[in-house]
């Protein structure tokens, strides 16, 4: 979260590699889906006695509507681009059919799926012949959740899960810094709980009656799903471009092309955490270590492509430039040393969770140019101008006492990730959540981490079958590139609100009007989403 090349041949290839993986990961998905429904049928007359078959699931409809447009920071500080984000949140409509399955053979064996079937309402048709197909007009997606086998008490002290599936650790909500075997599942921005089940083997040893021991291996890398539009940050390079343009022009708009690592599905990239949970004196503890990659990835390497030069400005007589830069992401392998606690204090609740990042690998940015040397035709001196780098580098290595002039993008200095919470619900049942954050999911430095308090607050009315929740959460930004001129001198401040109102009038069946609001300075995280202000109603059938 290697490298591709950039040229054609290169991208074609790689087009061709994902096509062949996900159609060898659609005949493994059919595969074992047809594996497990025939084991079941496979087992002896005595067994099938014992098999217990349990179907659930859920309908929702979603809709969503924006109360603002679409706009996102471009790579150049200060800067405004538009992106399809927008369109996607301004007025949009999922329906979903999710559906569970478990069978449990008997006491020690057992087996779980889960798949959701999806639209979002938004046409794929781009060319009149994609009218005559429905999945184009009309497109569904089929999503398998989590799909495991459970092997328990193969001895007495000895459990074993294999398949796709969720392993959460952390006592936090939410925020977990020791949670890093699932990536992100961003589709919806807003929602930070929800994480992507990934194939794996889980084997928990029982040495006691209070300690438990839990070795997980993955057998390959998989990504978050991530918005990119909307978390620029991750794909902006903290270089100023505007140093790169002599005197009389200005650089109006950089435009930013990101291209992603592609991970190689062999054994040198899987993944393996350790866990030892044990309980002392009615406090829960755990230790924990991950080797892996980071889920949201950092920019290693830019290249400007192409240089455009566009109108004079009439009061400062500079010539307005426009810049092409591919931007390359990357996935960094880390070890993740993790530690929690969680106990209560009287009717209170408290936990503490602690992730230290160490980074196994790092990368100094390399910023580089293929501009054609003829900007400005037949004008070599403007062309030179315009191209300054055709004699020297973008990062030139410093001189002693001197700041690099391109900082490293993942740095190795290791960085802490902290969550501290504490829940208490008062006479009445007014619920009360408060967590204090250092560092966001996509903060990736130590100089970049800020610092976050989030208080969840329900109260339940009419024997709760009305239910007001309200989500606040505050950033402080006290970083070196805080603030609105990104020097520091200023510290940036932001804050999102989320508030929900739940109304239940079966026992089934659910209806939620929400909205969300975000505002904040340049350079914080919550700011990113102000742009997604929205209403939204959600209805909802358990069966």
């Amino acid at each position: 979260m290697i490298t591709p090349d950039l040229r054609l041949l290169s991208f074609a290839s790689q087009k061709s590699s994902e096509k062949q993986r996900t159609s060898f990961f659609s005949r493994c998905l059919w595969s074992l889906s047809i594996l497990f429904l025939c084991g079941l049928s496979l087992f002896p007359r005595h067994a099938a006695a014992e098999l217990k078959l349990r179907f659930s699931g859920a309908l929702e409809s979603n809709l969503f509507v924006g109360l603002k447009p679409e706009t996102t920071p471009s790579i150049l500080p200060g800067a405004q681009t538009t992106s399809n984000l927008g369109r996607y949140f301004d007025y949009r409509n999922a329906n979903s059919l999710f559906l569970n399955l478990s069978a449990k053979v008997s006491n020690n064996l057992s087996g779980v799926a889960r798949v959701q079937f999806r639209n979002i309402n938004f046409s794929q048709a781009t060319v009149s012949s994609d009218l005559q197909d429905y999945g184009k007009v009309f497109p569904l997606s089929v999503r398998l959740y989590e799909m495991y086998i459970d092997f328990l008490e193969l001895t007495e002290w000895f459990d074993l899960r294999v398949g796709q599936q969720r392993i959460a650790w952390g006592k936090a909500l939410a925020f977990n810094p020791t949670d890093n075997l699932n990536p992100f599942n961003l589709e919806n921005p807003l929602d930070f709980q929800e994480r992507l089940p990934t194939p794996a083997i889980k084997a928990s040893f029982y040495m006691g009656e209070h300690v438990t021991l839990t070795l997980v291996a993955q057998p390959f890398y998989v990504p978050a799903v991530l918005p990119i539009s909307l978390f620029r940050d991750v794909a902006t390079i903290d270089f100023d471009f505007n140093s790169l343009v002599p005197k009389g022009f200005k650089l109006e708009k950089v435009n930013s092309n990101e291209k992603v690592q592609q991970i190689d599905f062999n054994i040198e990239n899987m993944q393996a955490a350790g866990k030892l949970a044990f309980v002392f004196n009615k406090v829960s503890f755990s230790l924990s270590y991950f080797w892996g990659r980071l889920y949201v990835p950092v920019p290693s390497a830019s290249n400007l492509t192409n240089t455009k030069l566009g109108n004079t400005d009439p009061v400062t007589g500079d010539v307005n430039v426009t810049a092409d830069v591919d931007v390359q992401l990357v996935y960094p392998r880390v070890h993740v040393v993790g530690f929690d606690m969680s106990t209560s204090l009287g009717p209170v609740g408290v936990w503490a969770e602690v992730g230290l990042f160490i980074p196994h690998e790092t990368f100094a940015l390399n910023i580089t140019q293929s501009i054609a040397p003829n900007l400005v035709p037949n004008d070599p001196v403007a062309s030179s101008k315009l191209n300054p780098l055709s004699s020297q580098p973008f990062c030139p290595e410093p001189k002693a006492g001197e700041k690099k002039a391109c900082p490293d993008s993942f740095p190795s200095t290791p960085y802490p990730k902290v969550t501290v919470g504490l829940e208490y619900t008062f006479p009445g049942g007014f619920y009360f959540n408060l967590q204090y954050l250092f560092g966001f999911f996509n903060e990736q430095a130590l100089d970049k981490l800020h610092h976050f308090v989030f208080l969840v607050m329900r109260q339940g009315f009419l024997r709760d079958k009305l239910l007001l929740q309200v989500t606040v959460g505050g950033e402080v930004d006290a970083t070196p590139t805080s603030g609105d001129s990104g020097d520091g001198s200023n510290v940036g401040l932001a804050f999102l609100v989320n508030a929900e109102l739940q109304f239940k009038p079966f026992d089934s069946g659910t209806i939620v009007l929400g909205a969300v609001v975000g505002r904040g300075n340049k350079g914080t995280t919550l700011a990113l989403f102000q742009d997604l202000d929205q209403v939204f109603l959600r209805f909802r059938l358990n069966f």
